[in-house]
């Protein structure tokens, strides 16, 4: 399998929006720059895509975050997905958030991921963050996200 870059899901993205996106109505998200583990995630109180990186800008997974959350939260899809892949390193307990650390859990530490980079909607056009998460996944295969039906069938 060939590696995936972020700029491959950049222009795949590109080409979703393209096709999909209500242009007259609202600005296409822009990506957020890549976390590296430190401080809070970028796009966290947002719904949207998020990409785990390796190295070299490496995707090695492409998933969603658009669940609507609730009270305070409500609308925190990515930093409540991406909370399931990280944890607070050692010894950061008590230091301030955006100083803070965090590490990926065993099993993608284990895979090499060293980054996340989100792609955040407004509220209003959250739902086409699964679309653009179907559209990805359709058209590029990376290391840990399991084969689609779709893709299987146009290969």
């Amino acid at each position: 399998m060939p590696k995936v870059t972020f700029d491959a899901i950049k222009a795949a993205a590109d080409e979703f929006f393209h096709r999909h996106w209500p242009s007259s109505e609202a600005e296409v998200p822009s990506w957020n720059i890549p976390w590296d583990l430190v401080g809070t995630l970028p796009g966290h109180n947002k719904q949207g895509i998020y990409l785990l990186l390796g190295e070299h800008d490496e995707v090695l997974y492409i998933g969603v975050g658009a669940s609507l959350g609730g009270g305070k939260y409500t609308g925190y899809g990515l930093g409540r997905r991406t909370n399931q892949y990280f944890r607070m390193a050692e010894g950061q307990r008590g230091v301030r958030v955006k100083n803070r650390q965090y590490a990926p859990k065993k099993k993608w530490a284990d895979r090499g991921v060293s980054q996340v980079v989100t792609l955040g909607f407004h509220q209003d056009y959250a739902y086409l963050a699964y679309g653009l998460e179907a559209f990805l996944l359709r058209e590029i295969e990376t290391p840990y996200n399991k084969v689609r039906s779709a893709r299987a069938s146009n290969s």
